[in-house]
């Protein structure tokens, strides 16, 4: 995928890595539905905005293989950002 593909569009201004981040953080914390968006909050993310975008990043990225990977791999490089600054490198 290129980085003009109106699939890597940001849904209702949230982008991938965005989501991505947000997303990662609250499945490490282990946090309920209730704590994601307070989660989503925390980046600056308003909650119907997050709504949006937590329902609207998974639907895209079922539409096929080429998202998933790329999807895969843009939470997976979120994971490594997030590690680093908790160790404190940046």
């Amino acid at each position: 995928m290129t980085a003009d593909d109106p699939r890597l569009a940001p849904i209702a201004g949230v982008d991938l890595a965005m989501y991505a981040r947000a997303s990662k953080t609250a499945a490490q914390e282990g946090l309920t539905t209730a704590g994601v968006m307070t989660k989503a909050q925390s980046f600056g993310i308003a909650a119907d905005v997050w709504q949006r975008a937590a329902t609207g990043w998974p639907a895209r990225m079922r539409g096929g293989m080429a998202q998933m990977r790329h999807m895969r791999q843009t939470m997976r490089a979120q994971t490594e950002d997030l590690e680093l600054l908790r160790s404190g490198h940046q």
